[in-house]
């Protein structure tokens, strides 16, 4: 598993991961109430990922997937958007603060720069009718528990979006400021790339893409590298696994 080191039949772990092959991470129990836990006018929000930063004053900023209209994972396509939240903790509990890019963007991974930069990869293919919305309502008068599910009829049929393309975009304040998003592997054709990188002090750069399908008919990882983080045309995707 790369997770350690198997030594006369038996596996020792990094400090990161135990088990019998080293397959689960070694984290700490989880509390309850804990982490981003969203709500809107006392429903529900669902959620997915988070990237968290710690700013030079302590506090601590997540970027998470969240579903609009109280609609569940399912409906991540169709109704995702990119939410920041703080907490005083790595933990939690996080509050929401603002909301850096609405429906849709998604699966935000958020990096430091060389520079005290925050960079930000995300997928995204923003809506024309100004982002605010998703297509599915999961909140529907007398339909459903407006939970953060998705349940029958929540999603109007003829759905005429994809997921877009996968971008960066950087700020040097967590709480706001982006700046235009830039499409990163011009070329590719494909689903999200899920894209996360170590920029290194030279503002060069080292990561992991991901492809679907193809081989295994599954999710493939790739290597992707670059001179300047800054500049999507030194961006370059491997295809050897």
């Amino acid at each position: 598993s790369l997770n350690g080191k198997c030594e006369t039949g038996v596996c020792n772990c990094r400090i990161a991961w135990k088990g019998r092959r080293c397959e689960t991470l070694n984290t700490l129990p989880p509390k309850k109430g804990f982490g981003y836990r969203g709500t809107d006018a006392g429903h529900n929000t669902s959620s997915w990922g988070g990237a968290v930063l710690r700013d030079r004053e302590g506090l601590y900023h997540m970027w998470a997937s969240e579903m609009t209209e109280h609609c569940g994972i399912g409906a991540w396509v169709q109704n995702s958007r990119i939410i920041h939240a703080t907490s005083q903790s790595p933990g939690g509990p996080y509050t929401r603060k603002n909301v850096p890019w609405g429906v849709f963007s998604h699966e935000p991974e958020v990096v430091p720069g060389p520079k005290g930069e925050y960079v930000m990869y995300f997928t995204a293919n923003l809506r024309p009718d100004g982002s605010n919305h998703g297509w599915c309502n999961c909140c529907r008068k007398d339909s459903g528990p407006c939970d953060g599910s998705t349940g029958p009829g929540d999603c109007p049929g003829d759905f005429p979006y994809d997921e877009g393309n996968s971008y960066m975009s950087w700020t040097l304040d967590p709480n706001g400021g982006w700046s235009d998003k830039v499409k990163i592997f011009a070329n590719y054709i494909g689903g999200d790339t899920n894209f996360v990188p170590v920029i290194l002090s030279n503002g060069s750069f080292v990561g992991m893409w991901r492809h679907w399908g193809g081989g295994n008919g599954g999710s493939r990882q790739f290597l992707a590298t670059g001179v300047d983080w800054k500049d999507p045309s030194t961006y370059i995707q491997h295809h050897n696994e």
